[in-house]
């Protein structure tokens, strides 16, 4: 059983502006950890939220146990990851607003695979958000794959677009801003940049032009000193 996370950690964290919210009963968004541009896919997002809980709450370095058991450390920043990703106030807002109020015997398999892509989380952690908070029917001690779910309730081509679009490679935004600078100024080929962008390079001429994105032409002043001095140079041999 992990340890109970205090919803006031992360109550906390917000106030002291380490995260911040971006929309109403939604997940929380980190600002001050340096994974700026960092885009995951589902299924690894919730372990880079938690590498960030041992770095907001101190944790150094340590070694599991042998027998393959989770720490207390890595327990705690598993409820981190969960509260951050699904937390329980948006769970309740949720519940109310899709099937009327925040009841055990309205949490059915399909409200449960709803809840857990309106969130963006697998089954599995939306099953224990709601088993937390005395949500979760006896009954459903395991959930079928996010697939599974989203074929079996309608959003199945979304999800296998969703799944794709996250596991395509993504530039870090601090270094593409410096890469169109770049570019915008005469520094970087558009090849470069296609290449950085892993898009053909028509693709990418085209979405300049549209952006109003254009080479400024460098200027370069004459030496005409030098100039001159090396046709002084040439005549006199």
């Amino acid at each position: 059983m992990s340890p109970r996370f205090p919803s006031s950690v992360i109550d906390q964290m917000l106030t002291r502006g380490q995260i911040t919210r971006v929309a109403p009963n939604r997940a929380p968004v980190v600002r001050r950890a340096n994974i700026d541009g960092l885009v995951a896919p589902i299924t690894d997002l919730p372990d880079v939220l938690e590498q960030l809980g041992h770095l907001l709450f101190g944790d150094r370095a340590h070694v599991g146990p042998a027998d393959g058991r989770r720490s207390s450390l890595e327990l705690r920043c598993d409820e981190f990851a969960r509260n951050l990703l699904i937390p329980q106030d948006g769970v309740t807002a949720w519940l109310t607003r899709s099937v009327g109020k925040a009841e055990r015997s309205l949490v059915d398999e399909r409200t449960v695979a709803r809840l857990a892509r309106h969130f963006g989380v697998t089954p599995d952690a939306a099953r224990v958000q709601l088993d937390r908070m005395h949500l979760l029917q006896a009954t459903m001690t395991s959930l079928p794959s996010g697939r599974t779910l989203a074929y079996r309730y309608g959003w199945g081509p979304a999800f296998d677009s969703e799944q794709a679009a996250a596991n395509q490679p993504r530039v870090p935004r601090r270094l593409l801003d410096r890469a169109v600078e770049a570019y915008r100024v005469g520094r970087l080929g558009v090849n470069a940049l296609a290449r950085l962008q892993g898009r053909p390079v028509a693709d990418v001429e085209l979405a300049l032009a549209d952006a109003g994105i254009v080479v400024q032409p460098v200027v370069r002043k004459a030496n005409m000193d030098a100039l001159l001095a090396r046709a002084v140079a040439r005549n006199a041999t």
